[in-house]
């Protein structure tokens, strides 16, 4: 299995559109497709299968996603997604399937594979093919070819007011398609059975069963995060990334580079994998869910970038995360009850039905502007056991790559499982991130309580020994003290003069 984890289906034959509180976000995808528009919901789907070669246009730059599409186009893709050999499949016995059609092929395949048993002895080629028609189909091939969803979104045909319009042949398929979320409603709590399918919702569904296939899941939604926008700015501003050794030199940087806008993201028990969720460089997902129509806290799976339950992540619904943006919709994230999450709207509306993996946009990520200076000091909480930082690395990198950065400072390890695996590590970090690396740990020792005025006691010199912080620069066991914050400050505003990020005018 490649990546596990995946729950409703999306295709939205008809997909229902962000409601209510709009996100502060600017559509920037776009096609080759002269009317496929970067702002339509259709886009993304359009151009995934004109990539993969499942569908084409209609002429040359021209798609049509209104046209309706018929039964010989849905045979036509879905032998290509099958990714069988097609020459033994010569003939069918359709009578209305003429010898040497262009889908000929794919008829004599689809009949084959039992996919499709025709209407009154006929295949009717050029009829438009309707939703249950396509549930039909698509649960056929997915049976077929192994092809499931490990996390459905469970809703029921019994949900809709015209369930009963369901064809009895098709019932089991409409259920099992709804049931995963590969068809939802086209609105008024109807999922018109009967109804035709254009060649935009036809290419929704396909961008969803070629995804599934190989991925054993569904593609994430994640309009609300391709659509976000850095805001333009020509002022410096300096974000602070990390846990709780983080939490205490903002405060002071702020005093010390008066002038100099300085915000912390910072909060207590993240890993670097928390604080990467939150800040853009990782993904966080919302699992298939109900958002009420009122203001309802709502149990919330979350999965990480690796579609795994997020467990412990300590300071979520608080800094840098909350209010967050689900479907489109602004709320509060948060929890309780050990590793329970919960979600609830800021602004009754209606109900919307999170019928896929869709990406969490977090505060953090609505709030970053062109001129931003990232400084990260992350990785304590996720007790690397040896000197090797590429784990670290790779998570820290993808930060400075969703920021689009190159104004960035990376702070060094200052405490590890011994002297030599401290050491190691930081000269791994030094070695990554050149003239953007602060080895705060060496400053300590060599000049820290020179400049703090202080001589270094026995326990410091112990502690030293162990590669762990010393006694006179913590409060704690582990966190740094307000002479550590003060210290730290002091080098950082260093560092930001020297790189050119801020001057003293700043």
């Amino acid at each position: 299995m490649k990546k596990i984890i995946s729950r409703m289906l999306v295709l939205a034959l008809a997909l229902l559109m962000m409601s209510s509180a709009a996100v502060p976000f600017a559509a920037k995808e776009a096609t080759s497709f002269t009317d496929v528009k970067s702002n339509h919901w259709f886009c993304k789907a359009v151009t995934y299968v004109a990539e993969k070669g499942l569908m084409v246009g209609t002429d040359e730059g021209v798609f049509s996603p209104n046209v309706k599409f018929t039964r010989a186009m849905t045979v036509q893709v879905l032998s290509q997604l099958s990714g069988d050999d097609l020459s033994a499949y010569t003939d069918t016995d359709f009578p209305d399937v003429p010898e040497g059609a262009w889908f000929e092929t794919a008829v004599s395949w689809a009949a084959d594979k039992e996919i499709v048993v025709g209407v009154d002895g006929k295949f009717k080629p050029n009829d438009s093919v309707t939703r249950e028609q396509l549930a039909r189909m698509i649960h056929q091939f997915a049976e077929k070819y192994g092809i499931y969803n490990l996390f459905p979104a469970e809703y029921s045909t019994d949900d809709f007011a015209d369930a009963n319009r369901i064809g009895t042949w098709a019932k089991d398929d409409v259920e099992w398609a709804v049931y995963n979320g590969v068809i939802s409603g086209v609105g008024n709590n109807r999922l018109d059975p009967g109804g035709t399918a254009t060649r935009a919702q036809a290419a929704q569904l396909f961008y969803s069963v070629h995804y599934m296939k190989y991925e054993e899941m569904l593609p994430p939604d994640t309009k609300d995060f391709d659509a976000l926008t850095v805001t333009e700015s020509d002022k410096p501003r300096v974000l602070c990334w990390g846990d709780s050794m983080s939490q205490g030199y903002p405060k002071k940087l702020r005093a010390i580079a008066s002038g100099v806008s300085v915000r912390s993201y910072s909060a207590g028990g993240d890993t670097a994998e928390h604080i990467a969720m939150k800040q853009g460089g990782l993904a966080l997902y919302a699992a298939p869910f109900t958002i009420p129509a009122e203001k309802t806290a709502v149990l919330v799976p979350l999965l990480d970038y690796n579609y795994q339950p997020v467990i412990s992540m300590a300071d979520l619904g608080g800094i840098g995360l909350t209010p967050a943006y689900i479907a489109g919709i602004k709320g509060a994230l948060y929890y309780r009850d050990g590793d329970q999450y919960y979600f609830e709207r800021e602004e009754a509306g209606e109900e919307v039905r999170v019928d896929r993996l869709t990406r969490v946009v977090s505060s953090a990520m609505c709030d970053q502007r062109s001129e931003d200076i990232h400084i990260i000091y992350s990785g304590a909480n996720n007790a690397y056991k040896t000197g090797d930082a590429s784990e670290l690395i790779k998570t820290q990198s993808s930060m400075l790559e969703y920021a689009d950065t190159d104004k960035y400072i990376i702070i060094g390890f200052a405490g590890h499982r011994s002297k030599e695996a401290l050491v190691t590590f930081n000269k791994s970090l030094e070695d990554h991130y050149g003239e953007h690396f602060l080895d705060f740990s060496s400053y300590l020792l060599s000049d820290g309580f020179k400049d703090a005025g202080i001589e270094p006691t026995e326990e410091d010199l112990q502690n030293i020994a162990d590669g762990r912080l010393p006694e006179s620069f913590r409060s704690d066991s582990v966190h740094g003290n307000s002479l550590f914050d003060q210290l730290l400050a002091e080098q950082l505003y260093k560092k930001l003069t020297e790189l050119g990020y801020i001057t003293p005018e700043s």
